[in-house]
């Protein structure tokens, strides 16, 4: 078979989470509505994943809420724009069938502080204190022009000290995690299932990407 991107960039692991989701539509839509979806729509649907994305906005959220002023609009995060560098970067990409991203975190006694990369320094990044995240969206056609479609998340630390760190934080941070994957997960569901609109402007990438990629 043709293996997964996902086992390329990081088939050891520390702590890993998959969650599926059968949707009813062909994997090429599914595939575009997947990259194109706005994550930030996904995450601030659930409070609690919304408050561990962005901790350090709490005591703004706080009082903006007892004031009833509006919050402001979060900027859309989509695998298909990620920067580089940022903090999450894109990886990799089997064009239809999955699509790779990652991060390299600092892990704390309670916390993982994000740094700033470049796609290309994932493969060989090792610096100690840190753990190197990478996650795949992937799709599977299951008849009837079903596709079913999965998240998976990994992570690997970069010496022992740190993954000692990683698995006592992943006890507290992985419900959340799983809550914040699965609504990903229902909220491609939601869009791919939609009728097709009238007038559907084309993917921000996916058609250049499509036309460069190589099978």
């Amino acid at each position: 078979g043709r293996g997964m991107r996902l086992d390329r960039k990081l088939a050891e692991r520390d702590v890993a989470v998959i969650h599926h989701e059968v949707i009813d539509a062909d994997p090429a839509r599914v595939y575009v509505v997947a990259i194109e979806a706005d994550l930030a729509v996904a995450a601030h649907r659930s409070r609690a994943v919304a408050a561990l994305l962005a901790a350090r906005a709490a005591p703004t959220r706080l009082v903006r809420g007892l004031r009833r002023r509006p919050a402001p609009t979060v900027d859309p995060v989509r695998l298909s724009t990620l920067p580089d560098p940022g903090e999450w970067v894109w990886l990799n990409e089997d064009f239809g069938r999955e699509i790779v991203f990652g991060a390299v975190g600092r892990v704390g006694a309670g916390s993982v502080s994000w740094r700033q990369i470049r796609g290309s320094e994932f493969d060989r990044f090792g610096e100690p204190g840190f753990a190197r995240v990478a996650a795949n969206l992937s799709l599977k056609p299951d008849g009837a022009g079903r596709t079913v479609l999965s998240f998976e998340l990994r992570a690997l630390a970069t010496d022992p000290e740190t993954r000692r760190r990683l698995r006592r934080y992943w006890r507290f941070a992985a419900p959340l995690v799983g809550q914040f994957m699965r609504g990903v997960l229902r909220y491609v569901k939601e869009e791919a299932e939609r009728p097709y609109a009238s007038e559907t402007p084309p993917p921000s990438r996916a058609a250049s990407r499509a036309s460069s990629s190589s099978a």
